[in-house]
């Protein structure tokens, strides 16, 4: 990786900085004004970067200005910054209804997704340096949102969101950045992570329609067929989805100077106690007794991915859905609200289940210890129970899953 610096000096990088200065003069990102008395500017400066390929290769020399954000204040040029992005297990549950249910995998891109976002705040920001001139003492007066805004990825979804919800897409009360549509039997769907999105759906015309507007509202660049998202190579046949994390994976290990480590059978030593060091993880024992599991399976899939929640995907589960518990005392609360009188400081979690299983939309089942699969995401395994789960879960640690 060369260093910004080196970057910044390389021909490609020069060129690139056309591409941004034009999105920003066409945006209309800021006016230049005098400073107002009481008023503070933050700086700013170009970033550059490389932009690759999942399989190693320059895709394009990226040149970015950057608001140094840190120096904002809160509550005079800032107030809320929280921002809802797509988790994986959402992008997982989405993309294994889609291969089910044989529909299309689009993905598309914002181009300088955050310069779509408009400011709420007073905001003034010291000119970048190819737009100073001498003599001229002046400011930036922010209208629209820019990368290193403590408010930016804030105020970029607002926009988003506003306008897909303007033309009847519904906002999952489940996940924030995933957005429904219906007409009659026309559904199609679209999930944001942060200026990357998925679209899905059962009518290509629906699909089409909204690839135009998006390429309206924003600057779009369509990327085809989903096979690159946010870390993971995404591969397609005609009998599975597979999922792989194999260049991130790569590039966490490099980053730790463990390409070449031995690797490990397991991915902790079972019995072993974990204790907060606050130390640097790469060189935490048990965060490198991780790294260097993961140099023996690179492609193995997504690391975690342990979480549930209902989707507004029409869905159709009309069997109650079956939970399977290794601890029979717990099992016994869940259906029996008189079972002990320590159970009157139970949380909420356990009367939510106690109900659905009363509505038949949950049964329980008791699994033997050595037979709860789930356990390999919970606690460390010894290597032949962790192997044997493994297979259990469908995953070969020498292809991707």
């Amino acid at each position: 990786m060369l260093p910004c610096l080196l970057l910044a000096l390389l021909p490609q990088s020069r060129m690139a900085l056309a591409t941004p200065s034009l999105a920003l003069e066409e945006n209309n990102t800021w006016s230049l004004v005098p400073l107002l008395a009481g008023h503070h500017p933050i700086g700013c400066k170009w970033v550059f970067n490389i932009k690759y390929n999942s399989d190693g290769s320059i895709e394009r020399y990226k040149a970015r200005l950057v608001a140094k954000g840190f120096t904002q204040r809160e509550g005079i040029d800032y107030t809320e910054t929280f921002a809802h992005v797509a988790k994986f297990i959402t992008v997982r549950c989405l993309l294994t209804i889609a291969y089910v249910r044989n529909g299309p995998l689009h993905q598309m891109d914002v181009h300088n997704a955050f310069l779509h976002g408009n400011l709420h705040e007073e905001v003034y920001m010291l000119p970048p340096p190819r737009y100073r001139r001498q003599g001229e003492h002046t400011v930036c007066r922010l209208h629209k949102s820019l990368y290193g805004l403590k408010q930016a990825s804030r105020s970029w979804f607002r926009k988003f969101s506003s306008a897909i919800q303007n033309i009847g897409f519904f906002q999952s009360k489940a996940y924030y950045s995933m957005f429904t549509q219906t007409h009659g039997k026309s559904f199609t769907v679209i999930l944001l992570y942060v200026d990357d999105m998925i679209i899905t759906g059962n009518d290509d015309d629906a699909i089409r329609d909204l690839k135009h507007f998006l390429s309206t509202c924003f600057q779009i660049k369509d990327l085809g067929p989903l096979k690159y998202f946010i870390g993971v190579e995404i591969a397609r046949s005609k009998y599975s989805i597979s999922f792989c994390q194999r260049k991130y994976t790569l590039d966490i290990l490099e980053d730790a100077g463990l390409l070449g480590a031995e690797p490990e059978k397991i991915p902790i030593e079972a019995n072993v106690a974990l204790m907060p060091t606050g130390s640097d993880p790469f060189k935490d024992p048990t965060s490198r007794r991780l790294l260097h599991y993961l140099k023996g399976a690179p492609g193995q899939g997504s690391l975690i991915s342990w979480k549930s929640k209902k989707q507004d995907l029409q869905v159709e589960h009309r069997q109650p859905t079956t939970l399977l518990c290794d601890n029979k005392a717990t099992l016994h609360i869940a259906t029996n609200p008189v079972f002990h009188e320590r159970t009157k400081h139970i949380e909420l979690d356990c009367h939510t289940v106690r109900e659905r299983i009363q509505n038949g939309e949950i049964q329980t089942a008791h699994v033997q210890t050595k037979h709860q699969v789930a356990d390999i995401f919970t606690k460390p395994q010894p290597a032949p129970l962790f192997q044997s789960y493994l297979g259990k879960l469908g995953v070969d640690i020498h292809t991707p899953t």
